[in-house]
């Protein structure tokens, strides 16, 4: 199995989309890691689809950052890395200013474009 490159926005669902040539993606489901850790089986989100094109849906409440997906038949079969998946958007974060003067706030987070700073 194999999954392309995913860029997700904070706040929007998520979805990995999963393809195959040979292996039936029927039953099978995909765990998400942080980027540099090893692929694991527990808690796997189910694909749906056919045996050969599925997906999983992420959700929204991946933090921004880079993650990596990992492929996962059952418990007894070692997890395929499926590559990365990249949320985008503003960490939470709190700031205060005082009245009448100049104010810079960095806005810390994953693919901001331009300056993160208000």
């Amino acid at each position: 199995p194999e999954a392309a490159p995913t860029v997700c926005s904070r706040w929007e669902d998520c979805v990995l989309q999963v393809t195959s040539q040979g292996i039936d993606l029927t039953g099978s489901g995909v765990t998400v890691r942080d980027a540099g850790d090893s692929c694991s089986s527990d808690s796997p989100v189910p694909l749906s689809g056919s045996a050969s094109a599925a997906e999983a849906a992420l959700g929204n409440e991946l933090l921004p950052g880079e993650y990596a997906g990992c492929w996962v038949m059952n418990p007894s079969i070692p997890p395929v890395d499926l590559g990365l998946i990249e949320v985008q958007g503003p960490l939470d974060f709190t700031a205060s200013c005082l009245a009448g003067t100049t104010c810079t706030i960095q806005v810390p987070g994953h693919g901001l474009s331009g300056a993160p700073v208000v």
